[in-house]
């Protein structure tokens, strides 16, 4: 671990020898989609977004597929405490929070 890597700070990882993805990164990706979907206009308050995961991929005209690894993560409570978490409440993102 490098010395100025902050310890404290919150990460999704898979386990060990695994890259650590910094909850941060999820705050702002939400941050972002209430953004764009504000400028956006036409969206109702409260509006509720469905991502679709991934889907399988043959190879070529056969019947094998692509090994697909999809990482599950329960994104609504990756509030992490810090400055963005006044824009993001835990649990819930929507287009009308200020």
């Amino acid at each position: 671990m490098a010395a100025t890597e902050d310890t404290r700070a919150s990460f999704y990882s898979m386990g060990p020898q695994t890259l650590r993805v910094s909850a941060e990164l999820f705050v702002l990706n939400r941050i972002r989609l209430c953004d764009r979907l504000k400028k956006h206009g036409g969206v109702e308050n409260n509006a509720i977004v469905l991502l679709q995961g991934g889907s399988l991929l043959n190879l070529y005209d056969t019947d094998v597929e692509y090994v697909f690894r999809q990482v599950t993560l329960v994104v609504s409570y990756m509030t992490p405490p810090g400055p963005l978490s006044n824009r993001v409440k835990p649990g819930i993102s929507s287009v009308n929070e200020t």
